[in-house]
C-alpha cells in the first residue's frame, strides 16, 4: 500500500469519527432539549390543573357559611327533623347549583350516616375521608376524592355545629367536567379524565381518547408522548390526578395540536443531519483534491529517480513549493548537476586519457622508425 493511501485512509477514518461524534452530539443535545420540552410542559401543566382545582375548591369553600350560618338547617340537624332538614338544604342545594358552585350536596350526622344527598339519593353512612375527617377533626377538608358512587369530584367538607355541639358536617362537590373544560380553555387542548383500568370517564372531545392510542404510565407518574392521528401530530401529557393522601385517583391527559412545531423540528434535524453529511463530502473532495496535489511533485522525483537509475540525467527538476518536497527537488537538481559534472569531468579524463595514448602510440612508432632507420644506414 503507497503512502498516499495510507495518509487517504487515516484522514477518512479520522474524519468519519469526527463526523460520528458530531451526529452523536447532536443527538444527545436534540435529547435534553426533548426532555427539558417535555419536563416544562408537565410541570406547566400540572400547575394549571392545581390552579383550576384550587379556583374551584376556593369557591365552594367561601359559599360553606350557607349552611354553617344556616340557623334553620342546624336546628334541624340538632333536633333530627329530616323533613325540614330537607326543606332547608334543597333550597340551598338549588341556590347553589344555579350559580355552579357546586354539582353536588351531602349533609351527615356525627356518625357519617348520609341524612341529605343531592341530585342523587343516597342512604347509609358515608366512606369518603374527607367528609369523616372533617368530623374527626373539626375542619375543613378539601380535595379531589371518589364519591359514594364512584364519581370522581372536587370536595370540600366543614364540620357543622348546633349549640356549641358538633352535629355533622356538610359537604359540596363539583364534577370535574367544569374544571376540564376550564382546562381546555386556557392551554388550548383536548382533556381527558382516565380511571385506573384504561377507561374514559371524562373528556372535552368524546370520539379522540381512542384514536391517540396511549401507553398510560403507571400509576403515580407523569408522561409526555407524541401521537400521531390521522395527518396530525399530537403531544399527549398523561399525568396522575391525587387524593389528599397523594394517592393517584385517575389520570389526567391532554392532548394539544404539536403538528408544526413538530414538522419544525423535524426540519431542523434533516437540516443538522445534511448540514455534517455535506460536511464531509466538501472535506473528502477537498482532501483528496490537496493529497494529489502535495503528491504530485513526489510523483516526479520517484520519477526522477527511476530516470536516474536508468541512466537519464536530462530531466529538469524545478518546484515552486519551499516545503518538505519542494525542497527534496532542489537537492535532487544539485544531486543531478554534480552527476552531470561528474561524467562530463569522467569524460574529459577518458577523452585526455585516450589522446596520451595515442600521442605515446604515435611516439613509439616514430622513434622505432628513427631506430631503424639509423641501423639502415651504419
Amino acid at each position: 500500500m503507497t503512502l498516499r493511501s495510507r495518509i487517504i485512509i487515516v484522514a477518512v477514518v479520522a474524519s468519519l469519527l469526527v463526523a460520528l461524534v458530531s451526529l452523536f452530539a447532536n443527538w444527545r443535545d436534540h435529547k435534553q432539549i426533548e426532555l427539558r420540552f417535555a419536563d416544562a410542559t408537565i410541570t406547566g401543566k400540572a400547575v394549571l390543573w392545581q390552579k383550576i382545582m384550587a379556583s374551584q375548591l376556593d369557591r365552594m369553600q367561601s359559599d360553606t357559611m350557607s349552611l354553617t350560618r344556616d340557623r334553620d338547617t342546624l336546628a334541624a340537624m340538632g333536633s333530627g327533623n329530616l323533613i325540614a332538614l330537607s326543606d332547608n338544604i334543597e333550597t340551598t342545594y338549588n341556590l347553589l347549583t344555579a350559580s355552579k358552585v357546586l354539582s353536588k350536596l351531602q349533609i351527615v350526622n356525627i356518625e357519617g350516616k348520609v341524612l341529605f344527598s343531592a341530585p342523587n339519593d343516597f342512604s347509609g353512612r358515608t366512606t369518603k375521608t374527607l367528609v369523616l375527617d372533617a368530623l374527626r377533626l373539626g375542619m375543613v377538608t378539601r380535595g379531589v376524592q371518589r364519591d359514594d358512587d364512584g364519581e370522581l369530584i372536587a370536595i370540600v367538607a366543614f364540620p357543622l355545629y348546633a349549640s356549641g355541639q358538633t352535629v355533622g358536617a356538610g359537604m359540596f362537590g363539583y364534577n370535574l367536567k367544569a374544571a376540564l373544560d376550564d382546562f381546555k380553555l386556557h392551554d388550548h387542548s383536548e382533556a381527558f379524565i382516565i380511571d385506573g383500568n384504561g377507561k374514559q370517564e371524562l373528556a372535552t372531545q368524546d370520539n379522540m381518547y381512542k384514536s391517540l392510542k396511549l401507553t398510560l404510565p403507571d400509576a403515580g407518574k407523569s408522561v409526555l408522548q407524541v401521537s400521531p392521528v390521522d395527518n396530525k401530530v399530537y403531544s399527549v401529557v398523561a399525568q396522575p390526578i391525587h387524593d389528599p393522601d397523594n394517592k393517584p385517583l385517575a389520570t389526567l391527559v391532554s392532548a394539544k395540536d404539536y403538528t408544526e412545531s413538530f414538522q419544525q423540528q423535524q426540519l431542523i434535524s434533516m437540516a443538522s443531519y445534511v448540514a455534517i453529511i455535506a460536511i464531509l463530502g466538501i472535506t473528502f473532495a477537498g482532501l483528496f483534491w490537496y493529497i494529489s496535489r502535495a503528491f504530485r511533485p513526489l510523483q516526479t522525483v520517484i520519477v526522477g529517480m527511476n530516470a536516474i537509475a536508468a541512466g537519464d540525467l536530462t530531466a529538469r527538476y524545478e518546484s515552486k513549493s519551499d516545503d518538505e518536497i519542494g525542497q527534496l527537488l532542489g537537492a535532487m537538481k544539485i544531486m543531478v548537476e554534480k552527476l552531470q559534472a561528474f561524467i562530463r569531468d569522467i569524460t574529459e579524463r577518458k577523452l585526455a586519457q585516450a589522446e596520451i595514448l595515442h600521442l605515446n602510440t604515435s611516439l613509439e612508432e616514430r622513434v622505432q622508425q628513427r631506430t631503424e632507420e639509423l641501423h639502415s644506414q651504419q
